[in-house]
């Protein structure tokens, strides 16, 4: 009678080959987002652009290891997948949380609000109020459904662990 390993275990290998195919596209959508925060960095530097450009490669690389530790049947693959995309989640909550409860109206907003208001007549002490509150809505959608849809593919990885 042979003993069956885990890493011979057919079931095994096909839920692995799907987490490297996720860590494949999430790994593609990590480095997108590190190469705009750079390129919007070097456009305008400041702490925040320089902080998600660092975060966000770091987590690029950690990703494209969790997708080789996937393709080779490595137990590493689930809890460094699990940890790398709460990190994400955490960050997406962080971000949106606090654009969402501070929001500022960037100089080329603000001359938008100024002409629409003067286009239809409004007061601006009407417009900005919604305008605020619409950024701040758009903000929190980015926290929930950017941090609930990371932590949904943290835990998904870490179900290949089964």
């Amino acid at each position: 009678m042979t003993v069956q390993t885990p890493a011979d275990d057919p079931v095994r290998q096909k839920r692995f080959a799907r987490r490297a195919r996720s860590a494949y596209w999430s790994r593609f959508w990590l480095l997108l987002s590190a190469i705009v925060s750079w390129i919007s960095f070097v456009m305008g530097p400041d702490i925040e652009g320089f902080i998600a450009g660092v975060l966000l490669t770091g987590m690029t690389v950690v990703e494209y290891r969790v997708r080789a530790f996937f393709l080779a049947g490595d137990d590493r693959g689930p809890i460094w997948g699990w940890w790398n995309q709460c990190l994400f989640a955490v960050l997406f909550v962080i971000y949106g949380g606090y654009h969402g409860t501070y929001v500022s109206i960037t100089p080329s907003t603000q001359k938008m609000v100024d002409f629409t208001v003067s286009l239809y007549g409004l007061e601006a002490a009407d417009v900005q109020p919604l305008i605020i509150a619409y950024i701040s809505f758009c903000y929190y959608t980015i926290a929930v459904v950017g941090g609930a849809a990371q932590f949904w593919l943290a835990c998904y990885y870490r179900l290949a662990r089964r």
